[in-house]
């Protein structure tokens, strides 16, 4: 895409404008620790209250040498109720940064829009754990969760994964190894503003134009996950690498104008379409990465949350 993208939208701007004030104009730390408290902050300053109906709880999965950490957000239920379904949700942060209570303004209003139990998972981060470790913990709790479902009242049978950003990079690949691996039926996968390609050279880094994710800041980000770029040309690293696409799951990919990762975005769900994926694809005029934590000020965030809870509730129907 070569036009120039809308202006921010009212609420975006307002959004834009507060986390510069808070940043008062200070550079991103360099050390993981310092970026993931950064990240955080900004995360805390935009919280959405917990939708009522919601019953969370957080548990751990016990993988092989380590835990992986997850909250689970279900849609309250009643004996009539039948068993909701299940969104694996990857955070996004570059691989390196978040966690289950920074996207927790995503995470709690998407089971209550969806009426999808939501399993937000802590991954290993980088650059302490690169490339395949988040994808790996990732490809393990799928696995885990289908014989597990029951435990917790949910239906194994209906799973989609979904995430953001580096989370969106990590469903996107689990869709790609569930059909190579043939045993979970995903029902979709939902990718919001995803990373599935390491060329910065696309138009939208050029161009330059978000705030918060510079070109600069994603070149940090992948060469933390994928040091000395060990994991790029394989499709559970990078899925725009995968060669056939046929046969995934149905994709809803949500993309921002104003985002570096607009261009791939538009790529992949263009390629998705091209190999027979049912594919929606909307990119949302006015807007940045990561524009959904804007809720509280944008209602324009508000609606596109809003309508991702019942684009979730439709793919899992």
């Amino acid at each position: 895409m070569s036009e120039a993208p809308a202006a921010f939208e009212e609420g975006i701007a307002r959004y834009v404008a507060a986390l510069r004030e808070a940043m008062q104009g200070k550079p991103l730390p360099t050390s993981p620790e310092e970026r993931r408290r950064v990240f955080a902050l900004r995360a805390t300053r935009f919280r959405v209250p917990i939708p009522e109906g919601l019953e969370i709880s957080d548990h751990h999965i016990c993988a092989p040498g380590r835990e992986i950490p997850f909250r689970l957000y279900r849609p309250a239920l009643n004996d009539t109720a039948a068993a909701p379904p299940i969104v694996l949700y990857l955070h996004g942060g570059g691989w390196v940064c978040g966690d289950v209570s920074t996207h927790e303004s995503v995470t709690a209003p998407l089971a209550a829009g969806s009426g999808a139990a939501v399993v937000s998972l802590h991954y290993r981060r980088a650059p302490e754990n690169p490339f395949p470790a988040a994808f790996e913990d990732a490809s393990f709790a799928l696995r885990w969760l289908v014989p597990q479902a029951s435990a917790f009242g949910l239906d194994g049978g209906r799973i989609a994964v979904a995430g953001d950003s580096a989370g969106g990079n990590l469903a996107a690949a689990l869709a790609i190894e569930a059909r190579e691996r043939g045993d979970v039926a995903l029902k979709a996968q939902i990718l919001l503003y995803p990373v599935v390609d390491d060329d910065v050279e696309r138009p939208s880094y050029q161009a330059d134009r978000d705030p918060f994710l510079t070109r600069a800041g994603m070149i940090y980000y992948l060469q933390s996950y994928f040091p000395e770029r060990r994991g790029c040309d394989e499709p559970y690293g990078l899925p725009i690498r995968c060669r056939d696409l046929a046969g995934l799951p149905p994709a809803f990919i949500l993309a921002a104008d104003h985002d570096p990762l607009r261009d791939e975005a538009l790529d992949y769900a263009a390629r998705l379409e091209a190999a027979g994926v049912p594919t929606t694809l909307r990119l949302v005029p006015g807007t940045i990465h990561g524009f959904l934590r804007a809720q509280p000020v944008s209602a324009l965030a508000r609606a596109e949350m809003a309508l991702l809870g019942d684009v979730t509730r439709a793919l899992l129907a």
